[in-house]
């Protein structure tokens, strides 16, 4: 009997539900009917009256089955008819077609066939035959769903269980092998007992319809062979299936009753090795199965190819930064892929057989000189000159001349080994294609696809010829590597998904010192594993991120750890997880003791002392905490982002035309010479081929920016999206159509809230933008440019890498400096901190020592004697001894106002004058140009030995831009010397001064300057601290804290700053200062009183005394008193109080979600107040560089600028801060704006921000909120109150203010219509 038409049969009560089109009408079935006869199996095989009586008894009732209750009308009703006619015919010719097991009984129902009709037409097997009829439909619905999954070019899935060989049931078992026994690609047949096997329920997700449609399905996989059981899966591992389900009906019998499961599964098995003629594959994924696990983790190919080893060698890349020297074969190999790429440009432009055949020589020189002008730094550190880098290159470069003369003017066949093919290159499609794929998790950058003629030659059979897309690789290297390989296949396969399959398998490796033209052709089996040894990887960097675990060490090959340039780092991370189990070199993993190959971790194990292994157990797991967070904060953050903008985050351009036309022509005007200013470089080292380099190029004087707009679905929604979008932070723009990708600054965004518009107002931070210059001007003839879409993404340099580096690089400091053994270190790691005393502060508190020799107590009085206005402070002139009296670390607590900023110039002019090398480093751009804007300002003389490092000319004030370096900007080497040897001073933020230059032995730093150290965690402020001989951190840590996330990992230590710490355990090491040039006395005890315990003093009475001026006579006319009484310059400290006024105000919408406690109407009439009372301060001649407004969420700040702009108030020079924003300024007049919280817990419930918000003021501070709200937030927030109703500075608002404020608004937006 028909096995499949059996199963038909026996669909029970439990499916049928499943199907609503059919289950509207149809009566629960009798779980007691008997199984219908044979003859009822074989009725449709001819035709006759009864049979099509039946049938037209089917349609009828059919019909009446796939009727809606929605839709009752006849002409729906026909229309369902008719459908059901066809689909009953399609029922009867797939049941016809059915194979039976037996051929014999087959004819034998056939000749019977009379009879059989004759009991189906009887009464006694009617309910039997309907109920038939209505499995096989069931089954159509089915086998309609396996078509429609099947039609996907992959599905995502997400695994739900997992099932060892052993768990897997028999009747799956059987309907695997019967799948198995059709598959022709399987070498074995008896799956279950040949391989190790592992079954995977899995479900779908990102397809909503799917997932509806499959609610009652088992949807599995099940991997058969090492090739897929090699890695460890979990449930809730996502994935993605690339191949084909089958559909199989189980009957599982349990203790109750019967069970039919619907089971939609596939079979992944490896492949066994091919004869040579089946060996090349045209298409890998044809006839395959392919699992991508954790396709988010976007993996480039080269990461991959390294992973062929060791897999913990690319985990270790992307979980330490080491800052490499500068390599010469490494530069070698950027340099020639920039001939190359320019070679393939003007290839693209039809200029390259003219060029090259009238002087290849005096070609190659041109395009060397400009590259000698593009990599001087690099040059310069390496020490080569034009001669020698003209001579080396040009030896090479002659390679790629031969290439383009041999195969792309000449068009000369390539020959195939492996695949016997003949190929030409017809022409370059694209040059440095970039290659993403979201089904295979895969990305990268190919040097170049070529369109090709391939001729393929068949044994036996008339050679092919077709076209097609290959991907070349350049290779500069003089050895052939098997990752180089192994990266090329990659490539195939990403141009094979690119191109829909439809892509021929083959692959150019040219290696370019050997003058070798290889070609690639991955098998089948290859290639699985290559995509085996991705998904491994993938699920390695998971672990490794949500986890914090990594792959064990394999110590069955310590070859590899021998050779290993992240041997170090990997031997650290392992002391770090096995810390609670390793106490001696004894505990060590067996494997570990015997093998002699490890000899060198047992010596780097036992050099490190306790406090070491304390140190880096500490910060490793610290750093993997924050990073874990703040990677499931930006996830939350971006589909929260989503669901407001309905999953659609796409802008349109304002500006296309405009943004675009000046890019085209800085195109043109630079299109046949090489370009030297581009952002985006070529690669830096082979070993990131596929990351594009970040350059330190110059940018040009003419700015470029660009509108986007979106229009949101609502009010709420539009408020909610432009949160996440603020002003100064780096966004990554792209657009796919024109090829176009690079990163901007949000300068403005402005809302529109009447048609519920964003716009976005964004600079360019690159000199050129890459696009497709061909369809860039085709869209500028068209006009249709404003009609493209783009996305926008936030972009932040992941700072975690050089966190655990720096913390690696303190302990290996250490061990350099303490043993002869390991002064290898040194050089493979750039170390330069010699001074011992300062890493056994950090490490082993030994406390700083203050008896430096070079400066006696008489030097130092006589480098004072020339700054009189240091020595009447004394604070600042202790300082200043304290620091040259250092040995190693001094610490400067400056309190709020107390000249930080005044002080660091003086201090780097002392240092200049003793002609000593400094660092001087920031967390933030703004105030490291601070310093030097007062530096420049106090002692312009210094201007000429001054050197600001900056990648980002947009970033950087415009003062600061004078000394910023421009590497590009020389073009011998001896200019480039020469003005290196002129600089004494370097500026640089914390995060860029992890570059080559500083790391480089041509310059040594004598001291390093940190400001806002206290911001700063531990780990990313050793950065510039270990590339210089002695340290000065300057903070308060009793302002801003560093900004941790996790809250975990704050408590255990990552919120304490390293200065904090030093403070704490060295009283010694710091000095205060106390003297303040900012507040008056009144504003000035608010903060003595909360924090500083009466220390903070000011300078002289100029200062504490000081008040605003205002004109009495205009205080005259303002009669609102609450306006009048803010003004007034007696009241230095005003809060104005609306706590009573709360029962005005309703709350109303889905703003109720946003502000928890008090009313959004509340909210606004303050914003209101503050409004005006800006607008009257304008009008007493206040300037607006002279006031301020802050408020603790950007929620707010958005508000004001709306409120603002409604009410037509001068707002150039007013600026408006969040607390966090506003740590470093000072203004005359202070606005702060305490609304109630937003979230779980209210900004300035912390002290520290408190502090920081009423110290920012000089003469007047006026503080706007409810009384009630304040007294809420225990103890920060209520001690303030306390201390503002204890000093009488009070101001309740009444009613009548209220009714006088309403109607001076009121009267201000009437003069305005």
């Amino acid at each position: 009997m028909d096995s499949y038409l059996s199963s038909f049969k026996r669909l029970n009560e439990k499916n049928q539900a499943d199907i609503e089109d059919y289950k509207l009408s149809q009566n629960p079935p009798n779980n007691n009917c008997k199984e219908p006869k044979a003859k009822v199996k074989i009725s449709f095989s001819d035709s006759s009256s009864s049979e099509d009586d039946d049938e037209q008894d089917f349609i009828k009732k059919f019909s009446k089955k796939t009727t809606y209750s929605a839709s009752q009308n006849e002409q729906y009703f026909d229309r369902q008819k008719n459908k059901a006619e066809l689909e009953t015919k399609k029922i009867i010719k797939r049941v016809e077609s059915f194979q039976v097991e037996n051929e014999q009984r087959w004819q034998d129902n056939q000749n019977v066939n009379k009879e059989q009709k004759m009991e189906l037409s009887s009464s006694d097997d009617s309910d039997e035959s309907d109920e038939f009829i209505t499995n096989i439909q069931q089954s159509q619905y089915y086998q309609n769903l396996l078509k429609e999954i099947n039609e996907e070019k992959y599905v995502s899935i997400v695994i739900s269980e997992i099932l060892k060989q052993n768990e897997i049931p028999i009747e799956y078992q059987q309907a695997f092998q019967k799948i198995a026994d059709q598959d022709d690609l399987l070498p074995e047949k008896n799956i279950m007992k040949k391989y190790t096997a592992t079954y995977l329920r899995v479900n779908i997700k990102n397809n909503k319809s799917l997932e509806d449609k499959l609610k009652l399905v088992e949807i599995g996989l099940l991997l058969i062979g090492s090739t897929y059981n090699d890695i460890q899966y979990d449930v809730d591992d996502q994935a993605n299936f690339l191949g084909k389900f089958n559909y199989q009906l189980i009957k599982m019998q349990n203790q109750t009753d019967q069970r039919d499961i619907h089971l939609y599964f596939s079979i992944l098995h490896h492949y066994e090795p091919y004869d040579n003629q089946q060996k090349v594959m045209k298409e890998v994924f044809s006839n395959s199965n392919i699992l991508i696990l954790e396709p988010d983790q976007m993996l480039y190919p080269t990461l991959i190819a390294l992973s062929m080893s060791c897999y913990r060698t690319p985990l270790i890349k992307m979980k330490f930064k080491v800052t490499e020297s500068t390599n010469w074969n490494m530069l070698k190999g950027v340099i020639l892929h920039d001939i190359f790429q320019h070679l393939m440009t003007l290839h693209s432009q039809n200029e390259i057989e003219n060029i090259i055949q009238k002087n290849p020589d005096s070609f190659l020189s041109d395009i060397i000189q400009q590259l000698y002008t593009k990599y001087l730094e690099e040059l310069f550190l390496l020490g080569k000159c034009i001669i020698t880098f003209e001579s080396e290159i040009k030896q090479i470069a002659k390679n790629l001349i031969n290439f383009v003369q041999n195969y792309l003017i000449k068009g000369e066949q390539i020959h195939t080994k492996k695949s016997n093919r003949k190929i030409k290159i017809l022409k370059l499609i694209e040059n440095e294609m970039v290659v993403n794929n979201e089904a295979l998790g895969l990305k990268g950058q190919i040097d170049c696809v070529f369109s090709c003629e391939v001729e393929e030659q068949i044994p036996d059979e008339k050679n092919k010829k077709y076209k097609c897309f290959l991907p070349f690789e350049l290779k500069t290297g003089g050895k052939k590597k098997q990752i180089y390989e192994d990266q090329n296949l990659f490539y195939c396969l990403l141009l094979n998904q690119k191109y829909d399959r439809k892509q021929n398998l083959e692959g150019f490796l040219y290696y370019l010192s050997l003058n070798d033209l290889s070609t690639l052709c991955p098998t089948k089996q290859y290639s699985v594993n290559l995509i085996n040894r991705r998904n491994k990887l993938a699920k390695f960097i998971k672990n490794m991120e949500t986890q914090g675990k990594m792959p064990e060490i394999n110590t069955n090959r310590p070859d590899i750890c021998k050779f290993c340039y992240e041997k170090e780092a990997c031997y650290a991370n392992q002391i770090v997880e096995d810390f609670e189990n390793i106490k001696d070199i004894e505990d060590l993993p067996e494997n570990y003791k015997l093998n002699q190959q490890f000899e060198y971790f047992h010596n780097f194990y036992d050099s490190l002392t306790e406090g070491s292994k304390l140190y880096l157990k500490k910060w490793i797991n610290l750093i993997q905490m924050e990073q874990q967070c703040d990677s499931d904060i930006k996830k939350d953050k971006k589909q929260k982002l989503l669901n407001e903008a309905d999953n659609q985050l796409i802008f349109k351009t304002e500006n296309f035309d405009q943004f675009f036309s000046s890019q085209v022509d800085q195109l043109q005007s630079s299109s046949y010479s090489l370009s030297i200013n581009s952002q985006t470089q070529s690669q830096s080292s082979l070993q990131s081929k596929d990351c594009s380099r970040d350059s330190n190029a110059s940018q040009k004087e003419q700015e470029y920016f660009i509108y986007l707009r979106k229009e949101c679905p609502s009010l709420s929604k539009l408020i909610a999206i432009g949160e996440f979008y603020k002003e100064s932070e780096s966004f990554v723009l792209q657009q796919m159509d024109i090829k176009c990708k690079f990163k901007a600054v949000l300068v403005e965004k402005t809302l529109q809230e009447q048609n519920h518009f964003i716009i976005l107002k964004l600079k360019s931070i690159q000199g050129q933008v890459n696009f497709d210059k061909k369809k860039v001007e085709k869209i500028l003839q068209s006009k249709i440019g404003n009609s493209l879409y783009w996305s926008i993404e936030s972009y932040n340099k992941d700072q975690y890498p050089d966190q655990r580096q720096n913390v690696l690089n303190l302990i290996l400091n250490k061990l350099a400096n303490q043993s002869e053994s390991h002064q290898q270190l040194i050089e493979n790691y750039n170390l330069k901190q010699r001074n011992s005393d300062f890493i056994s502060a950090i490490l082993d508190k030994f406390p700083p020592k203050f008896q430096n020799r070079e400066f006696t107590d008489e030097k130092i009085d006589q480098i004072l004697s020339n700054y009189p206005n240091l020595l009447r402070n004394t604070d600042q002139a202790d300082s200043i001894r304290k620091i040259l009296k250092s040995e190693s670390l001094t610490c400067i607590l400056g309190m709020p106002g107390t000249g930080k900023t005044y002080l660091i110039a003086h201090l780097i002019k002392i240092l200049a004058d003793q002609k000593k090398y400094v660092l001087v480093t920031s967390f933030t751009n703004s105030a490291l140009d601070n310093i030097i804007v007062k530096l420049l300002e106090i002692f312009p003389e210094i201007k000429n030995i001054c050197l600001r490092k900056g990648s980002n000319k947009n970033l950087i004030h415009s003062v600061a831009q004078e000394i910023l370096y421009n590497p590009y900007s020389f073009q011998e080497e001896s200019e480039f010397s020469n003005y290196l040897k002129q600089k004494q001073i370097f500026f640089a933020t914390i995060i860029g001064s992890n570059n080559k230059l500083f790391h480089s032995e041509k310059i040594s730093f004598d001291y390093c300057i940190v400001d806002e150290a206290s911001q700063c965690v531990e780990p990313l402020c050793l950065g510039p601290m270990l590339i210089c001989n002695k340290s000065i951190l300057i903070g308060d840590h009793f302002q801003l804290q560093p900004l941790v996330k996790n809250e975990e990992a704050g408590k255990q230590g990552l919120s304490i700053s390293l200065f904090e710490r030093m403070c704490n355990e060295y009283p010694q090491c710091y000095v205060k200062l106390k003297s303040q040039f900012r507040m008056n006395n009144k504003i000035m005890e608010l903060s003595n009183i909360m924090v500083y315990e009466n220390q903070l003093k000011a300078y002289d009475d100029s200062i504490g005394l000081r008040k605003i001026k205002i004109n009495e006579e205009y205080l005259k006319k303002i009669t609102n008193q609450s306006l009048n009484y803010c003004m007034r310059p007696d009241n230095e400290v005003v809060f104005i109080d609306t706590s009573k006024l709360e029962q005005n105000f309703k709350v109303e919408g889905a703003e109720e979600d946003l502000v928890q406690k008090q009313s959004i109407e509340e909210n606004r009439f303050q914003i209101k107040f503050i409004c005006l009372l800006i607008k009257k301060f304008q009008e007493a001649n206040i300037q607006n560089k002279d006031m301020a407004l802050i408020t603790p969420y950007n929620f707010y700040r958005v508000q004001f600028l709306k409120y603002l702009n409604s009410f037509h108030i001068e707002q150039s020079d007013l600026e408006l801060f969040t607390v966090d924003k506003s740590q470093g300024i000072d203004k005359d007049i202070i606005i702060l704006h305490i609304s109630d919280k937003i979230g779980n817990d209210h900004l300035l419930s912390n002290w520290r921000r408190t502090n920081v918000a009423i110290t920012r003021s000089k003469m007047k501070l006026i503080i706007v909120g409810n009384q009630k709200v304040l007294n809420l937030y225990k103890p920060t927030l209520d001690s303030l109150m306390t201390i503002l109703l204890q000093k009488k500075y009070v101001y309740q608002l009444q009613q009548n203010d209220m009714q006088d404020i309403q109607e001076e608004v009121l009267s201000l937006q009437n003069e305005n219509i």
